[in-house]
């Protein structure tokens, strides 16, 4: 898996530079047009002709890029989920799932208290309290405001704590 990743990200930069080299020579026709004498209807026409161009040779390379973009975002949630599961097969740990008595305690914290909350929980390495608090989270209206920050604190978790990367499977190495 980490030479797919690696791959991936060189194929990205690849296509993110393709996507440069167009702009830059649409850029640079649309800087001769300027320089040009043309009336305003024949102009129009060739800025319309650089437009479509420059969308076309983008179209592909771009849906590659957000192609790879999401692939990413659901290895990392992988890699967070097979962390937390690794983590609940530790015995007096309520097997990974979510303290009830805890969780009712994180309802009285606002979404964004989570955040900060989870970062404490990180240094002192309550893992079981974490997974609370991300359950808590996943239940929270307001969380799409704070689910960036949130998935970046459990990766640092996640990948704290020891992951590798198998071939075609994520594992996490239990301390």
């Amino acid at each position: 898996m980490l030479k797919n990743i690696i791959e991936a990200e060189r194929d990205q930069d690849a296509d993110c530079t393709r996507i440069g080299a167009v702009v830059r020579l649409a850029e640079q026709d649309i800087a001769v047009l300027k320089s040009g004498q043309l009336d305003p209807d024949e102009a129009h026409k060739k800025w319309s002709e650089i437009r479509d161009q420059t969308i076309l040779a983008v179209r592909d390379v771009r849906r590659n890029v957000v192609k790879r973009a999401d692939e990413a975002k659901e290895t990392h949630r992988e890699i967070i989920e097979a962390f937390f599961r690794e983590r609940g097969a530790h015995p007096g740990d309520n097997k990974g799932r979510p303290l009830p008595e805890y969780s009712a305690i994180l309802q009285e914290i606002p979404t964004k208290g989570l955040l900060d909350h989870l970062r404490y929980l990180v240094q002192i390495g309550d893992f079981v309290r974490a997974q609370s608090v991300r359950a808590a989270f996943e239940l929270r209206e307001d969380r799409y405001r704070y689910v960036l920050a949130f998935e970046k604190i459990l990766a640092q978790l996640a990948f704290a704590e020891g992951t590798t990367l198998g071939k075609n499977q994520v594992s996490v190495e239990g301390k």
